[in-house]
């Protein structure tokens, strides 16, 4: 992915970091695009020593693997790495690797300390209290921003329209979630969740693959017949990518039914 061209940032210009369950866009808020869409993923390898003298033996033989792989660098190493998603349905789960995507993103990705910048961060719309709180005191105390502003994605998403008032629509990889503003408020009672999304199309697919009796593997997991198929999350990653890669929304979904019936690559 192309990053937008460097322009004069200023001492302090805002961050902004969207965390969703599926990616983390981060950027500068006087740019018009984000300088990074990273996959809400962490990765650790799956055959980690125990004992201590295997560990140095480890250390010797391989002193270049790390203890974990962020975003990108985890996804192209998906298939020696156990999987973890910090964020589901748009609430953090898990902390600590999110802490770990943070300091990824102000480190290597904007090249910057975080206690220059305001930052600006998105939470889902019915994100309970005591997680803003959270977030709040990280922050704070491990990143030490100067200040902190967190907004609910659907408000955010209508203030780029120039508008405060009216309803969004967030289509993510776990949840779409619709939510009526009124001059900029969120107005709590009439947000609607519902959890079909990104992830529900990664499900119908894996699904129909299985229904082939296709595998994403390129060996046969050893207790195959009683392991569900593309159930690893290395296989799902597999499956993801192809969905984003060949999928598409039908403008007139008849048409598209007629032509994919009468084309003669449909298997």
């Amino acid at each position: 992915m192309s990053l937008p061209p460097v322009i004069d940032l200023g001492e302090n210009s805002p961050i902004i970091i969207d965390n969703g369950s599926g990616w983390v866009k981060s950027g500068y808020s006087c740019e018009d695009h984000p300088r990074s869409i990273l996959p809400t993923m962490v990765g650790r390898p799956k055959n980690r020593v125990v004992t201590e003298e295997d560990d140095r033996a480890r250390k010797r033989q391989d002193k270049a693997e790390k203890e974990c792989y962020i975003g990108e660098e985890a996804q192209l190493k998906r298939g020696a790495l156990i999987l973890g998603y910090p964020v589901d349905k748009g609430v953090i789960t898990n902390w600590d690797d999110m802490v770990r995507i943070w300091h990824y993103v102000f480190t290597t990705i904007l090249h910057t300390q975080p206690e220059n910048h305001p930052v600006l961060t998105s939470e889902a719309a019915k994100n309970p209290p005591r997680e803003r709180e959270r977030l709040t005191e990280i922050m704070f105390e491990t990143f030490r921003v100067p200040e902190l502003y967190s907004q609910v994605q659907g408000v955010l998403a209508l203030y780029t329209s120039g508008k405060t008032t009216g309803v969004t629509v967030d289509c993510g990889e776990a949840t779409t979630t619709v939510v009526p503003v009124y001059e900029g408020y969120k107005i709590t009672s009439s947000i609607l969740s519902l959890d079909i999304a990104g992830k529900t199309l990664t499900d119908f697919l894996s699904r129909l693959l299985a229904e082939k009796d296709l595998n994403t593997s390129a060996q046969p997991h050893p207790a195959a017949s009683e392991v569900p198929p593309f159930s690893s999350l290395t296989e799902r990653e597999c499956i993801r990518e192809a969905k984003e890669k060949n999928c598409f929304v039908a403008i007139d979904f008849e048409q598209e039914i007629t032509s994919m019936s009468s084309s003669k690559n449909i298997d």
